[in-house]
């Protein structure tokens, strides 16, 4: 895998055949190895959308090939289709097990070790992953992320040569990897090193220098942090930079050079420091012991520290008491997570984790990878050679807290659990803290602060007593203190005797069980309430949310609001629940079974049910009436009335607060109904939630929900919630740039919408798949689908709806080269949104119309309209389309020759796509930005920029940046007289165009051609390529391309009585169109 495919036997090699197909089955199922991949996954990837009608077969005999080839045990046949379990015989598993080892080796400082094993992981490459079927789409997923961790490994092994001393062998190779890697900050500060180390300073500041230079030209920012650093380190001649030890940070990072412009986020994430901490000395001397001292030179290793004991027994309180006290040692952060492992509901997957520390470490939530393992490299990427405090509480395993750890020195990670984790303790070096209860002082003195020292000292007896019953443990004792707060009347002796006496757990007591010491005061508490606040508890124990406000305790305990607030805070008053944000209560995981239980015993199951569902029917009418104030055009599958609300969100702000505050709840009432019903509320929560998804891009939580959606519309097997689930993965998955997954959704939901009657479903599916195949460069089977659309919404009598469709025909028809259509197709939609009151639908028309002008080439009204529909997209607080609009107007201004402007524009569409993950967008900024470097005769630079956004383009399958940056790259190979590396960018630019028929960028291309063989003296073809240039141009209403042509031919006419018509003819159309007249054109 790592290179071409390759398969070998005891060092012999085994002949799998020279035939293209059955090595890229093959291949298909290595990228997948162990999972099943379906028979149907194996077509597409082998013929595309084209596959012959004996596909199945042909599959078949291509497997049974293969089992002859490398032996039968390593395929079997599955019910969908084949899987391979190769498991460590690939070198794939090899190489990232051995990454791992080094990296490892390395935190634990032993970079000889490192080196050894890096060194025998790079080993095993012989060229790219998967050399021979990038185009594979399955499979490129895969050999991208190898290719990364390659990168990152050449990083680490780079760091160990350096500790070693080994500078100067390391400078070539590094010399190379630097230069193929530009941006990677990290790799020009080990190669700064390793210069400086070999007495040629100069070069190492000449590093510095062309690095800078290029990030302030081609990005507009300056070197992050550590290179400024390693810079000043280096003028300084600081002696530690002249050693091996790793004085300076050379830690691997994985440098961003859009993000490196702006601070680095410092997330504060400790929850409340616990009152009134008494003892645990020796166990705070133990986490002092193992902290990070401080110092710059990086060289503490990861400091791990397991905390466990039983539950109440103080664990989170020791870690929030410390993580506090020592937080200035740990200047870039503090992350929290409470992972939940003995809450009733599902412990937090490491995935979930993850996405929740990269968000909080400054990553969009749309960039966040959907797979754990990605998102944990890319965890520790971001937390190299910085200084972080990692707390973990309530973990239930050691690998749920495995991917949470960084890899590198100077961060400290503290785990509570109720397991010893001996894992971590065996595998990771963590030190394990065991906490018992409080010695009977310490219980005494805890109780004595917080019921008050006169109070303590007026009944010491008492005092005593009731740290006996308590059983010393902390949990226990604290909502005893609560308890006699809450009764100033009420004695210490009469509380102990009551709390002995009136629990029947104490008599069954087992010796060690402090458990049961909080369950008796649990009893005490609960039943010292009035019935009313004691049904509040219970019902708080019906469902594991994160956490209730009054308006959601009100609706699961069917009361008003003012008396859910009035119970939730007599509640805390006795430390049963704990208010951790204003207006925002919680339960321990102990009081949450404990009301469980109560429950259980108290109510009926048609209570608790009934209880549920209020809660579920409150979310669902909430999030409903959010959805609509924020996204009023959006579809949304039908469920009865819903009762009035209790809280006021009909404003866009104060929806927009309540998502972000209930998301989590969302998130955990959708797996609660998939688990335990109704089911029908997983679907049509999730459904509610894809606008809010759409706009917050917390990608993992959008997929979670809408499989967690797709899995109960299958339990139930009702066609219209499969539909609307399929729209919704299909949304999620459009959003990920994953185009084809999303098309293959967008049809099964089309079927499944016609079959079951739901009209509206059909028409959205429609839609959607339009805009779809518009973005892969289908843009005539998007109009047909339009068409059908169209055809529906008739019937429908929907104007909104319409509105949306005929603007996506307006796309298609620009994408496809009916400029003129398209414009005709715009001010409908335009028309149509202005008379419903559809303020987002008619920015994205005006947005249109915008587009459309450029390309018929009014430069000024497309200026202006631009300028109007970016306005506002910003006032409605919508990054995506004002990205887009920015991308779009950077080219108008470019075209006019306004060359500042449409750098500007350019610059900021590209961090703001990047910024939120929208890689199309970013592609167009790319190929904008390279062009402006044409114009100012910058041919090197725009050829790296329309490189990296093809191969953007190419990643996400994006043809309308795809051709650009074809064309883009012709024309600078033009400019710098490599005309047949110009050609055949334009060759690939005409294929590509006449493919889904881009009449636009098949006239330029043609209008390339032209000037190419203008530049090969080849100029009856160039006059040949002109005139069907022109025509073309001509045809779609293309002026700029029509500009451009006229001025090739005036060139190429030899005769000047042929060739002032042209150059008239080009003067003229440049001066109509707002674009400044070439030079040459010019005369004196």
């Amino acid at each position: 895998m790592l290179g071409p495919l390759d398969v070998t036997h005891d060092g012999q090699n085994v002949f799998i055949g020279a035939a293209h197909k059955p090595r890229l089955v093959l291949a298909v199922l290595l990228s997948r190895s162990g999972q099943t991949v379906s028979i149907d996954r194996l077509i597409n990837a082998v013929w595309g959308d084209s596959p012959p009608t004996s596909a199945r077969q042909n599959i078949h005999l291509y497997v049974h090939q293969l089992r002859r080839a490398i032996g039968a045990r390593w395929i079997t046949r599955q019910t969908s289709g084949y899987t391979i379990t190769a498991g460590d015989h690939l070198d794939a598993v090899r190489f990232r097990d051995l990454t791992s080892e080094g990296s490892r080796a390395l935190a634990d400082g032993d970079p000889e070790l490192a080196d050894g094993i890096l060194s025998t992981a790079l080993n095993l490459w012989r060229g790219p992953a998967f050399a021979e079927f990038g185009d594979c789409e399955l499979i490129a997923e895969e050999a991208l992320q190898l290719d990364q961790l390659r990168l990152i490994t050449y990083e680490q092994w780079a760091e160990a040569e350096l500790l070693l001393g080994r500078n100067r062998d390391l400078i070539v190779p590094l010399a190379e990897l630097a230069q193929a890697h530009p941006y990677r900050e990290g790799l020009q500060a080990h190669l700064m090193v390793a210069l400086n180390r070999s007495g040629r300073q100069a070069e190492a500041l000449e590093v510095f220098r062309q690095t800078r230079a290029l990030l302030s030209e081609q990005l507009g920012i300056e070197p992050g942090p550590t290179l400024q650093r390693l810079h000043q380190d280096i003028l300084r001649g600081d002696a530690r930079l002249v050693t091996p030890e790793p004085a300076v940070p050379v830690t691997i990072r994985d440098a961003d050079p859009v993000r490196a412009y702006s601070p680095l986020p410092v997330p504060r994430e400790l929850p409340a420091n616990i009152p009134g901490f008494i003892g645990r000395e020796d166990a705070l001397e133990a986490l002092d012991a193992m902290a990070p001292d401080g110092a710059e030179d990086g060289a503490d290793p990861v400091a791990i520290s397991v905390i466990t004991g039983t539950a109440g027994v103080g664990k989170t309180g020791l870690v929030l008491r410390w993580a506090h006290r020592m937080a200035d040692r740990f200047p870039d952060g503090q992350l929290y997570l409470n992972l939940q492992g003995y809450s009733p509901g599902t412990p937090v997957r490491p995935r979930e984790a993850l996405a929740g520390f990269l968000r909080a470490l400054g990553m969009s939530p749309d960039q966040v990878p959907v797979e754990a393992t990605e998102a944990a490299a890319r965890y520790r990427s971001l937390m190299a050679g910085r200084r972080f405090l990692v707390v973990l509480d309530n973990a239930s395993s050691a690998d749920q807290v495995r991917p949470l750890l960084p890899g590198n020195p100077g961060c400290a990670v503290l785990v509570t659990s109720r397991e010893r984790l001996t894992g971590l303790v065996a595998r990771e070096g963590a030190q394990r803290i065991t906490l018992d209860v409080l010695i009977p002082a310490e219980a005494e003195a805890l109780l004595a602060h917080l019921i008050g020292a006169e109070r303590a000292r007026a009944e010491p007896a008492a005092l005593t007593e009731l740290a006996v019953v308590c059983a010393y443990l902390p949990l226990a004792l604290r909502i005893a203190a609560a308890h006699l707060l809450d009764r100033p009347d009420y004695s210490i002796a009469k509380y102990a005797e009551d709390l002995r006496a009136g629990n029947p757990l104490t008599a069954l007591r087992i010796e060690g069980d402090e458990e049961t010491a909080v369950s008796a005061a649990f009893d005490l508490s609960y039943r010292t309430l009035p019935a009313s606040v004691q049904r509040v508890f219970r019902r708080l124990g019906v469902v594991a949310c994160h956490d209730f406000t009054p308006n959601s305790a009100a609706a699961l305990a069917d009361l008003s609001v003012p008396e859910a607030a009035s119970a939730l805070d007599r509640l805390s008053r006795v430390h049963l629940v704990d208010q951790h944000r204003p207006g925002r209560f919680n339960l321990h995981d102990l009081l949450r079974r404990y009301a469980s239980d109560r429950s259980d015993t108290e109510d009926g199951e048609e209570d608790r049910t009934q209880a549920r569902d209020k809660l579920f029917d409150w979310y669902l009418s909430m999030v409903t009436t959010a959805a609509k104030v924020l996204y009023p055009g959006m579809l949304q599958l039908q469920v009865p009335s819903q009762a009035p609300q209790h809280v006021d969100i009909d404003t866009p702000a104060a929806a927009r607060a309540w998502l972000d505050d209930e998301h989590h709840n969302l998130i955990a009432a959708i797996g609660h109904a998939v688990r335990h019903g109704p089911r029908p509320m997983a679907w049509l929560l999730a459904d509610r939630l894809r606008g809010h998804h759409n706009f917050s891009r917390n990608m993992v939580d959008w997929l979670t929900a809408a499989r967690a959606a797709l899995a109960a519309a299958y339990a139930e097997k009702d066609e219209r919630a499969l539909a609307a689930s399929l729209l919704n993965l299909a949304h999620a998955y459009y959003c990920l740039a994953r185009y084809d997954r999303a098309i293959n959704y967008l049809i099964r939901a089309i079927t499944l919408s016609g079959r079951s009657g739901w009209t509206e479903g059909e028409v959205s599916a429609l839609h959607n798949l339009s805009t779809t195949l518009m973005v892969v460069g289908r843009p005539e089977e998007a109009s047909r689908h339009l068409s059908r659309a169209l055809e529906l919404y008739s019937l429908l009598g929907s104007q909104q709806g319409r509105a949306k469709l005929l603007n996506n025909l307006a796309n298609a028809c620009r994408q496809s080269g009916r400029l003129r259509e398209g414009l005709t197709y715009a001010i409908q939609a335009l028309t149509l949104t202005r008379e419903t009151s559809a303020p987002r639908d008619e920015a994205v028309a005006i947005t249109t119309m915008g587009e459309l002008y450029h390309q018929l080439g009014r430069l000024d009204d497309s200026a202006d309209t631009l300028t109007i529909a970016l306005a506002r997209h910003q006032e409605l607080g919508d990054r995506y389309l004002e990205a887009d609009t920015l991308a779009w107007l950077a080219m108008v201004h470019c075209d006019a020759g306004r060359l500042d402007q449409a750098r500007s524009s350019a610059q900021t569409a590209l961090e703001i796509a990047r910024d939120i993950g929208d890689r199309f967008t970013e592609a167009q900024a790319l190929n904008t930005l390279a062009s402006i470097k044409i114009y100012t005769g910058h041919f090197d630079d725009s050829v790296h920029l329309h490189s990296t956004a093809l191969r953007i383009a190419e990643e996400i399958n994006a043809h309308t940046p795809w051709g650009e940056a074809l064309l883009g790259l012709g024309v600078a190979h033009q400019h710098t007289g490599e005309l047949t590396a110009a050609m055949g960018y334009a060759e690939q630019a005409l294929k590509l165009a006449n493919h889904p028929h881009f009449s636009v960028i098949e006239g330029r291309a043609l209008t390339l051609f032209a000037y190419i063989h203008h530049g090969q003296g080849l100029f009856t073809e160039a006059s040949r390529y002109g005139v069907l240039a022109l025509e073309n141009h001509r045809e779609t209403g293309y002026r700029i391309g029509e500009a451009h042509t006229e001025a090739i031919l005036a060139r190429i006419s030899r005769d000047p009585t042929e060739a002032e018509p042209h150059r008239q003819l080009a003067i003229r159309l440049y001066r109509e169109i707002g674009a400044p007249v070439p030079k040459e054109l010019r005369r004196a």
